[in-house]
C-alpha cells in the first residue's frame, strides 16, 4: 500500500497513478479503475500483441456493462459497445480506450512519457494516450478481443454518458475546472 503523504486535494487520482507508475518495477504496466473489470487472460493476450508487434502499446476491446445501482446493490445489464475505434487516427479525434484496455512495455517507452498530469481532473488517461501514441508505435492488431469491462452506473457515480449527450452530471463548472 502506498501513500502520497501530501495534501489530499479532492481529485488526486493523476498523483496516485504517478505514485503506483513510479513504484512499478515490471517490463509491462497497465492501469485498471477500482470499479471496472479485467477479464481472465487479458494480459497474456496484450503482451503477446506487445512481442509480436514490437509496439509500445496495444489495445484490446472493453465493452460497457450498464450497471443498476439500488443502495448497496449493483446489478450487471448485459454489454454494449460504444468504444469503436481501431487506429491511432481514431483515437486522436475520439477516446475509445478506456483506462483498462491498453498495456505498455515499458523498455519502449522513452524516458519521462509515461506519466500523468497531476493538475488534470478529466480525462488524464486520455491525455497520457494521447502523448504515448504520438511517441511510440502503436498495435490495434488485437481489438477484436475484449480484455476487460467498463463499469457504468446508473446514477452517473463514475462515469460521464456514454450516450452522445455530453451532458456532464457535475455541471458546466466541472468541465470548466479541466
Amino acid at each position: 500500500v502506498l501513500d502520497h503523504g501530501g495534501a489530499h486535494p479532492p481529485d488526486a487520482r493523476a498523483m496516485l497513478a504517478n505514485l503506483g507508475i513510479g513504484a512499478a518495477r515490471g517490463r509491462y504496466l497497465g492501469f485498471l479503475d477500482h470499479d471496472d473489470v479485467l477479464l481472465g487472460g487479458a494480459h497474456a493476450h496484450l503482451v503477446g500483441r506487445l512481442r509480436a508487434s514490437g509496439a509500445a502499446i496495444a489495445f484490446g476491446r472493453t465493452p460497457a456493462a450498464p450497471v443498476v445501482v439500488n443502495g448497496p446493490l449493483l446489478l450487471a445489464q448485459g454489454r454494449r459497445q460504444p468504444f469503436t475505434g481501431r487506429s491511432v487516427a481514431e483515437l486522436f479525434r475520439a477516446n475509445f480506450a478506456p483506462l483498462h484496455s491498453w498495456l505498455v512495455d515499458r523498455a519502449r517507452l522513452p524516458d519521462g512519457l509515461l506519466r500523468m498530469e497531476p493538475m488534470l481532473t478529466r480525462e488524464e488517461d486520455y491525455d497520457l494516450l494521447l502523448r504515448l501514441c504520438a511517441a511510440v508505435p502503436a498495435d490495434f492488431g488485437g481489438i477484436e478481443r475484449e480484455v476487460g469491462l467498463y463499469m457504468q452506473k446508473s446514477d452517473g457515480s463514475n462515469t460521464l454518458p456514454l450516450d452522445g449527450t455530453g451532458d456532464d452530471p457535475e455541471g458546466p463548472e466541472a468541465a470548466a475546472r479541466c
